[in-house]
């Protein structure tokens, strides 16, 4: 069983840095610049040298910790025995995920990709180990409206626990619907619900223009008072 969104497709980001050397040449040239032109005292120009350094190195820090968290999956427990949430996994790393979680069903937030390696993996997979398998394609850089909600809460009601959402990084994507899982259907507060969408699971909301997945968190949360919940 399938639900995927039409015209959606995975998107993915590349930054390309120039070698340090190259990069404190042009800070040095710049600060020149301002310096020569607005007569900027040496203390300014200093502390704004640094300032760029420092921002410099968080983003270095920030790159760092997003490889380590998709070298390992990024899998995490929402709620432990029925939400599991992860990266793309290869077909090895899912298999094994499913027998020792007890995965029974599979969301896919990518889309449909029949063709694609690692989208037939997943559906070799799944059918070897009989577990359900949807699809719903979001993209990290766009809206996602109500009605999308509504049908990926659905998706999540109805499917067999445990299961399991992925996105490609694990970082957005899997973290919105994570947070809206635990605010609809877990009774979460709205503080801890948007921990899902944090940077302990790499998400860089202003680094990899994935904030329309806030945005759209927020959204939600503005209307939640006439969201319908589940009856446990």
């Amino acid at each position: 069983m399938g639900y995927h969104e039409k015209g959606l497709t995975d998107t993915a980001s590349a930054s390309f840095l120039r070698p340090r050397a190259i990069r404190d040449r042009s800070v040095d040239v710049a600060l020149a610049m301002i310096s020569t032109r607005f007569k900027a005292p040496a203390v300014l120009v200093r502390s704004i040298k640094i300032g760029i350094v420092a921002a410099g190195l968080t983003a270095g820090s920030c790159g760092a910790y997003w490889g380590l968290v998709q070298y390992h999956g990024n899998f995490h427990a929402v709620k432990e025995g029925a939400f599991y949430r992860s990266a793309q996994l290869g077909k090895d790393e899912l298999h094994s995920v499913i027998q020792h979680h007890q995965i029974r069903s599979v969301l896919n937030l990518r889309g449909a990709h029949p063709g694609q390696g690692w989208y037939d993996e997943e559906i070799t997979v799944s059918r070897a180990l009989g577990v359900a398998h949807y699809d719903y394609g979001l993209s990290a850089h766009r809206f996602v409206t109500r009605q999308q909600i509504g049908e990926v809460l659905d998706i999540i009601r109805n499917a067999p626990k445990p299961l399991l959402v992925h996105c490609k990084s694990g970082a957005d994507r899997s973290g919105l619907v994570s947070a809206l899982y635990r605010l609809a259907d877990e009774g979460a507060t709205v503080d801890e619900a948007d921990r899902q969408l944090s940077l302990v699971y790499g998400h860089f909301p202003y680094l990899t223009s994935s904030k329309a997945m806030d945005d759209s968190f927020w959204a939600f949360v503005s209307t939640r008072g006439s969201t319908p919940r589940r009856e446990n």
